[in-house]
């Protein structure tokens, strides 16, 4: 009986979900060593599914997901679903979501601790140059926190290694406290305050450590908010003039004349008030 060709074999598995492919792992060390390999693994978050179609919610120590598919395709209500995570029902204040990311997501839950230092923002991304995923945090004391920008301590911790990594102080006043942190291209991105009070884009690059300014459009209102689409960095900025507001798109990360309108909208907040 002739044998199926590997790339046949690979393109099977690759439709396949993590789990199935687990047990899949036990049918021949031929087929664990290639569901392990490094390009199978990439090949495998690379592909479309459906982690880039869920909500995760939070509400007080639980967390819910929904499939967003099935709530544009369904006639019914969505319905909410529990998921797991390691911090269920643990004495915790808040959750948070980051990603997904190639499929991962990052969750952070806030355990009580000092009074006078809290965790003012974290991120979490990938490296792609060193295939790494990394957490960022930044902790600060509140009693100059608004004032200092030296009480903003930045850990920077490697799931490859497994270590963390103080790299200094964030060289910014954060605008908001617990604000939307996105990864583009290889960076963390925050919305910060400059020194004559106007808001910017800041980005901390994961692989060099290193912080740079993004631009912005050419519309600098100061009320925005960050977000990733397809891959690309947009940024939402209320109207307050006529209760809309402006999606833009940055097409070519880091090229300000690439900033793109892709959705502007008058009088929305007007029917819910």
């Amino acid at each position: 009986m002739a044998e199926i060709p590997e790339d046949l074999i690979v393109k099977i598995l690759l439709l396949l979900p993590a789990l199935t492919l687990l047990r899949f792992r036990c049918v021949s060390k031929k087929w664990r060593d290639l569901i392990d390999s490094p390009n199978f693994v990439k090949s495998h978050l690379g592909r479309p599914n459906k982690a880039h179609s869920m909500m995760v919610l939070f509400r007080y120590d639980c967390a819910y997901y929904v499939d967003l598919t099935s709530v544009c395709n369904a006639i019914d209500p969505p319905v909410l679903k529990q998921l797991a995570y390691p911090w269920h029902g643990k004495d915790c204040n808040y959750g948070d979501v980051a990603g997904p990311y190639n499929g991962l997501f990052g969750i952070y839950t806030s355990n009580p601790g000092p009074d006078e230092v809290r965790t003012w923002s974290w991120g979490f991304g990938y490296d792609s140059n060193s295939d790494d995923y990394k957490v960022v945090i930044i902790t600060a004391n509140l009693k100059s926190a608004w004032d200092d920008t030296d009480t903003y301590i930045v850990c920077v911790y490697s799931l490859k290694s497994g270590l963390w990594k103080r790299i200094g102080n964030f060289p910014y006043f954060l605008a908001d406290q617990g604000q939307p942190v996105v990864c583009v291209d290889d960076a963390l991105h925050w919305k910060v305050e400059g020194p004559d009070r106007s808001y910017l884009i800041v980005a901390l690059h994961l692989g060099k450590l290193e912080y740079h300014l993004v631009p912005q459009p050419l519309l600098k209102a100061n009320n925005f908010n960050l977000g990733v689409l397809d891959g690309c960095l947009y940024a939402i900025y209320d109207n307050m003039n006529d209760h809309g507001f402006d999606l833009l798109v940055m097409k070519e990360y880091g090229v300000e004349e690439s900033w793109t309108l892709l959705i502007a909208s008058t009088g929305w907040r007007k029917s819910f008030w």
